[in-house]
């Protein structure tokens, strides 16, 4: 704590110094070739000068301050330049650069090296490393941190975090966190981190282990739950939710909402396997999702609910070509229970060939055959015989196998109709 304190008291002092020295008239920057300090400034080669020196090398025990440094800058402890640091500025804890009056002048490149913190107040170009964070006003090259990269503009630069990488406005630049990235603005722009992104403009890879969030995007958008964005070009993907106010490409998740160019459809059918099927889609017509809940033959509390894949094309006027994949699960609706499968799972697989005609309004005649693949496991504990053995869905004569006596499957061709609202 002690030393902590000291080192604040130190950088006030060196930054009121600085600013002092600067504002006189007359002031000019004095050249070192070389610069050893003991301890602290001014107990050094430098004397009271330091904070008015540059310094080609300079190297101090525990603490280094001067105007600025050229070559290389080794540092026990922390090491402070008002103006610039070009080459190699190492520190122990921290290495401050471009905090002067008039720093806004000059810029630094090269290697920037600290266990705790490397801080910029002007523009640094090169290879930025520290055990906590990077913290610039402008940045060009390599950021690595293990907590924290924060910059104001930052141009072609790569940035690792083990934490977050902060940004106001970043051009063809790698972001790589893991937890989050946050850029205001975005060009030419990979966003990849363990959790969340956030950006306003994207034109590359925004992708996350949990959400991105982006005003306009132009690539790919991926999360592992959602992605939520204004406008997309290109694809939208998401373990669970994608929304977007409008997208030219496709979005690919369990629930894709789009807003204004969307596809939304509503259908009430019938099969051979089901007397009444309530559908609904939702996505583009290049790519939409679909669920369903199928009513099954027999007793009221067998269902059947689905979950696919569809692509909606116009083929004439006023007539589309719908091709979708859809899979079926029985599900049991009891007073007293609600299970995916009762004494078996049943399952029924789907390629739904579908032609619609516009009858008139919004109103959609679908019809078209399909290509059924169904098949039921028998559940440890129940010992079911002859009849019961075929799945429970499907009115037709079961293959079973030799080998695997609880399973039997059917394949077959079948018929849907329905009437659809779009």
């Amino acid at each position: 704590m002690k030393t902590q304190i000291l080192s604040l008291f130190l950088i006030l002092t060196i930054v009121l110094q600085s600013n002092a020295q600067t504002a006189e008239s007359g002031t000019e920057l004095k050249k070192s070739p070389f610069q050893f300090s003991i301890f602290i400034p001014p107990i050094g080669t430098n004397g009271m000068y330091f904070y008015n020196t540059i310094n080609d090398f300079s190297f101090n025990t525990f603490i280094g301050a001067g105007a600025a440094t050229n070559f290389c800058e080794l540092n026990g402890f922390m090491g402070f330049d008002r103006y610039y640091a070009d080459g190699l500025q190492a520190s122990g804890f921290a290495s401050v650069v471009g905090f002067g009056a008039d720093a806004q002048e000059y810029s630094s490149e090269g290697v920037q090296l600290s266990g705790f913190l490397n801080a910029n107040g002007n523009s640094y170009s090169g290879v930025q490393m520290a055990g906590f964070a990077n913290v610039n006003n402008r940045f060009q090259g390599l950021q690595v941190s293990g907590f924290l990269n924060a910059n104001r503009n930052a141009a072609k630069a790569m940035m690792y975090a083990g934490f977050l990488n902060v940004n106001n406005i970043v051009d063809k630049t790698v972001e790589l966190a893991g937890f989050a990235n946050v850029s205001f603005k975005g060009a030419s722009i990979a966003q990849l981190s363990g959790f969340g992104n956030v950006a306003q403009d994207v034109k590359g890879i925004q992708g996350s282990g949990f959400f991105n969030v982006a005003r306009d995007i132009q690539g790919v958008q991926g999360a592992g739950f959602i992605n939520v964005a204004r406008k997309v070009r290109g694809v939208q993907a998401s373990g669970f939710i994608n929304i977007c106010d409008s997208i030219d490409g496709i979005p690919v998740g369990v629930i894709s909402i789009v807003l204004k160019n969307g596809y939304r459809n509503f259908e009430v059918s019938t099969s051979e396997w089901s007397p009444v099927q309530l559908t609904y889609r939702m996505g583009v017509e290049k790519f939409y999702n679909i669920y369903s809940l199928s009513k099954l033959d027999g007793t009221w509390d067998r269902y059947a609910l689905g979950f696919g894949f569809g692509h909606n094309r116009q083929i004439f006027k006023k007539t589309d070509l719908n091709i979708e994949l859809v899979n079926h699960r029985e599900i049991v609706v009891q007073p007293d229970v609600f299970r995916i499968f009762h004494e078996r799972e049943n399952n029924l697989s789907q390629l739904k060939i579908g032609i619609r005609r516009n009858l008139f309004s919004n109103i959609w005649l679908n019809v078209g055959p399909t290509l059924n693949m169904s098949w039921a496991y028998q559940l440890n504990g129940f010992a079911l015989q002859g009849e019961d053995l075929q799945p429970y869905l499907w009115k037709v004569e079961p293959k079973t196998y030799t080998n695997y006596p609880r399973w039997n499957s059917r394949f077959w061709v079948g018929f849907h109709a329905g009437i659809s609202i779009y």
